[in-house]
C-alpha cells in the first residue's frame, strides 16, 4: 500500500472523528494553553446560546461569571500539569443566563486543552425532586399517628418514627421491640416476626397495650411486612395503628344489639304476660263474685263461710300476682299525678323502717330542690318498696340502705350506651345497699321475669320485672350496678316536669253499698262475668240490660226507647272496644254516664294512663266493689 492510500485513510479517519465530535450530545471545547477557544462543537454552542463558530477566538473567562473566573487560573494549571480535572462549573450564557454543568478537562498531546461539558440542570432538578420526596416521606413518617418501625429478626429496633413514642431516638434505637409490649402479647409478636422472615408473608394481629399514664389500656392493630434487599429479608417493618375507638365502638354496638335483643325478648314476654293477666283477671273477677254471692246465703260463723274467706284471700294473692304481670308488661292502668319523689319517700318511710328491722340502717339523702314528676303514686310506692325489700334481702346481718334523690341531666353520650332512654332532664332515685352484691351475669338478668336468686318458694321473680315495667310505663328507665362484696345500686330515672307545684292529692270517698232502680247497660264479652254482674245488680233493684259485645250494645240502644242511666263496659273487647262504644253512644244518648272496667291497659290508652275524671273499676272486682262504684258515678253531680 502506497503513501497516497495511507494518507487517504488518515484523512478519512480525521473526518470521521470530526463528525463524531460535531454530532456529540455533550459540549466539546478545545482551547489553547492560554484559554482561547480554537474549536467548539454544535452542542457546545447550543449550551451557551451562541451561533455556529461564534465562540472560536473567545477566551474561556468570557463565558464564566465573575465568581467562577477567580478559579480559572488554578484549574488551568492543574490541567496543564497533566491532571484530568472533573468539576462543576457555572457558565455565563450569551443571553446573560447561567448554565450549571459538569466539566471534565484534560491536556491533549498536541498541547491543546479539551473540555467535555455536561448540562446537569436536569440531573439537579431530578435530585431536588428526590430530596423533596424524601423530605415529604420523612415528614409523613415523623408526623404519622401510627407507630412505624423496622426491626431485625431478633426484634432489635433499627428505625422508629420519633413523634409516636415517649422516648428519644437514642433511647429506642437498638433496644428490643418486645420490651414495649405487655408480656401476654410477646408470643404473638415473636410469631409474627418469625412468619415474616421465614415466609415473607405479611402478618396482622391486634394487641392490648400496657396501661398508660391514666391507667387506660389501648388497642393497636399491628401489620408486619418484610423489607427485602435482593433475594433476602433484611428487616421487618411494623406499623401499629391505634384502634381503641373502633374497638370501643364495636363493643358499644354489641352492647346496643344485646340491649335490642333483650328489649325484643322482654316485649314478647310482656305481650304474653299481658294477655295471660287479662284472662286471669277475668277469671278472678268471676271467682270473687260467685264467692261473695255464696257468702250472702251462709251464716258468717259457719265452716263453709270460713273456707270461702280462705278462698277470697287466695284470689286476692292471685290478683296481686296479676298486677305484677301487668306492671311488667306495661299494661297496668294508672292514674298519673304531679308529685315529688321526696314526698313519696317521706310518706313510706315508716313502713320501710318497719320492714327493715333493727339491724339495718335506713338513710335518706333527698335533694332539697328536687323537680316534680308525673307518676301513678301507688305504683311508684310499690316500686320503692320492692327495691328496698330487694336490698334488705341482699344483706345478711347489720347493714345500711340509702335512698338518694337528685336532679340529673342525661346527655347523648350516656344515652348511646343505654338505648332505652332519651337525653333530657330527669329525677333520679338511687336505692343502694351494703349487701353481698351480684356478678355481672346476674346483674344482666335481674329485670327478667321469673328470674330470682332466692330459694324456691321465697320469691316469684316478678318484683324487679314489675319495677322496670312500671318505670318504663312512666317514660323512665331503671339501671343496676353491682360488685360482689360491695353491694348494689338501683337507679330510677323519671322524666322531670317543669311544673312548679304538685296539687293536693284527694282522698277517696268512703265506700257505700246501696242499690237503686236505674237502668244499666252492661257490656262484657266474658259470659261468666256478664251472668254474675246481671245477677248481682238485679238483686240490688237495678233494671239491667246486657250485651255480649259493642255491636250488640249499639243495636240495643238504637232500638230501645227507654232511658239508660249508666253504661258499664269492658274496655278491651273484640271489634268495638269500650272507648269506641262510649263515643258512639254519646251521639245517641248525650247524657249517658259511663263506667269502664278492665283487667289491663289496652293499646288505645297511651301508657295505660287514665284521663282525668274518667270512671273506672279495675278487675278483678267483687259485686260489692261494683255496686259501690255504680252509686258513686250515678250520685255524682
Amino acid at each position: 500500500m502506497g503513501p497516497s492510500s495511507e494518507g487517504s485513510r488518515l484523512e478519512a479517519g480525521a473526518e470521521d472523528f470530526r463528525l463524531l465530535v460535531e454530532q456529540a450530545a455533550v459540549g466539546i471545547f478545545i482551547s489553547t494553553a492560554e484559554g482561547e477557544f480554537v474549536s467548539v462543537n454544535s452542542a457546545g454552542h447550543r449550551l451557551l446560546g451562541y451561533g455556529p463558530r461564534e465562540l472560536v477566538g473567545k477566551q474561556i473567562h468570557q463565558v464564566l461569571p465573575p465568581g467562577e473566573q477567580s478559579h480559572l487560573a488554578e484549574a488551568l494549571a492543574h490541567v496543564l500539569g497533566g491532571e484530568v480535572l472533573t468539576h462543576e462549573w457555572t457558565f455565563l450564557r450569551k443571553d446573560g443566563s447561567f448554565l450549571r454543568a459538569e466539566v471534565t478537562a484534560q491536556r491533549l498531546s498536541s498541547g491543546f486543552l479539551m473540555a467535555i461539558v455536561h448540562d446537569i440542570a436536569q440531573r439537579e432538578a431530578f435530585e431536588r425532586k428526590i430530596r423533596e420526596s424524601e423530605a415529604r416521606v420523612r415528614s409523613i413518617l415523623e408526623t404519622a399517628p401510627d407507630v412505624i418501625m423496622t426491626v431485625d429478626r431478633k426484634g432489635t429496633i433499627l428505625f422508629i418514627n420519633r413523634t409516636t413514642v415517649p422516648f428519644t431516638l437514642e433511647q429506642v434505637i437498638g433496644t428490643c421491640c418486645l420490651d414495649y409490649v405487655p408480656p401476654d402479647a410477646r408470643p404473638r409478636v415473636e410469631a409474627a416476626l418469625e412468619t415474616v422472615f421465614s415466609t415473607r408473608e405479611i402478618d396482622e394481629y391486634e394487641v392490648l397495650g400496657p396501661p398508660g399514664s391514666t391507667g387506660r389500656r389501648e388497642w393497636s392493630s399491628v401489620r408486619v411486612g418484610p423489607l427485602i434487599d435482593g433475594d433476602r429479608v433484611v428487616a421487618a417493618t411494623l406499623c401499629a395503628t391505634n384502634v381503641t375507638r373502633r374497638k370501643e365502638a364495636d363493643q358499644a354496638k354489641a352492647r346496643l344489639e344485646d340491649q335490642l335483643r333483650q328489649a325484643q325478648k322482654m316485649q314478647s314476654i310482656g305481650q304474653l304476660a299481658g294477655g295471660v293477666a287479662h284472662d286471669f283477671n277475668n277469671l278472678l273477677t268471676s271467682i270473687l263474685g260467685f264467692i261473695e254471692l255464696a257468702q250472702i246465703d251462709l251464716p258468717k260463723d259457719s265452716d263453709a263461710a270460713g273456707l270461702l274467706d280462705g278462698a277470697v284471700q287466695s284470689v286476692k294473692r292471685g290478683a296481686a300476682l296479676s298486677q305484677q304481670l301487668l306492671a311488667f308488661a306495661r299494661k297496668k292502668l294508672v292514674r298519673p299525678e304531679l308529685v315529688t319523689l321526696n314526698d313519696v319517700l317521706r310518706e313510706t318511710t315508716t313502713m320501710m323502717r318497719r320492714l327493715l328491722g333493727e339491724n339495718l340502717e335506713l338513710v335518706l339523702s333527698l335533694a332539697p330542690d328536687l323537680g316534680a314528676v308525673r307518676v301513678d303514686v301507688g305504683s311508684m310506692e310499690q316500686v320503692i318498696m320492692n327495691l328496698v325489700i330487694n336490698a334488705r334481702d341482699a344483706i345478711s346481718g347489720p347493714g345500711r340502705i340509702t335512698l338518694e334523690t337528685q336532679n340529673v341531666v342525661l346527655d347523648a353520650e350516656y344515652c348511646r350506651d343505654h338505648a332505652d332512654i332519651a337525653p333530657g332532664e330527669y329525677v333520679m332515685l338511687c336505692v343502694s345497699d351494703t349487701g353481698a352484691g351480684m356478678t355481672a351475669e346476674t346483674a344482666a338478668r335481674v329485670f327478667e321475669p321469673f328470674f330470682t336468686t332466692k330459694p324456691v318458694g321465697e320469691g316469684t321473680g316478678l318484683g324487679l320485672a314489675m319495677c322496670e315495667g312500671t318505670v318504663r310505663q312512666a317514660g323512665g328507665a331503671i339501671t343496676v350496678s353491682s360488685e360482689l362484696g360491695k353491694g348494689s345500686s338501683f337507679r330510677v330515672y323519671l322524666p322531670r316536669t317543669r311544673e312548679l307545684r304538685a296539687p293536693t292529692r284527694t282522698k277517696p270517698l268512703p265506700r257505700t253499698t246501696v242499690g237503686g232502680h236505674e237502668t244499666l247497660l252492661v257490656v262484657e264479652d266474658e259470659q261468666l262475668i256478664l251472668s254474675l254482674v246481671t245477677r248481682a245488680l238485679t238483686a240490688l233493684g237495678y233494671n239491667v240490660m246486657t250485651a255480649a259485645d259493642g255491636a250488640q250494645a249499639l243495636q240495643i240502644v238504637t232500638e230501645s226507647a227507654q232511658p239508660i242511666h249508666l253504661l258499664i263496659t269492658d274496655v278491651v273487647m273484640p271489634t268495638i272496644g269500650g272507648r269506641e262504644l262510649a263515643a258512639r253512644l254519646a251521639t245517641l244518648r248525650p247524657n249517658l254516664r259511663v263506667l269502664y272496667t278492665s283487667g289491663y291497659a289496652p293499646n288505645a290508652t297511651q301508657d295505660g294512663a287514665l284521663e282525668v275524671g274518667i270512671n273506672f273499676l279495675q278487675k278483678p272486682y267483687t259485686p260489692t266493689d261494683l255496686a259501690t262504684r255504680i252509686r258513686e258515678v250515678l250520685d255524682r253531680r
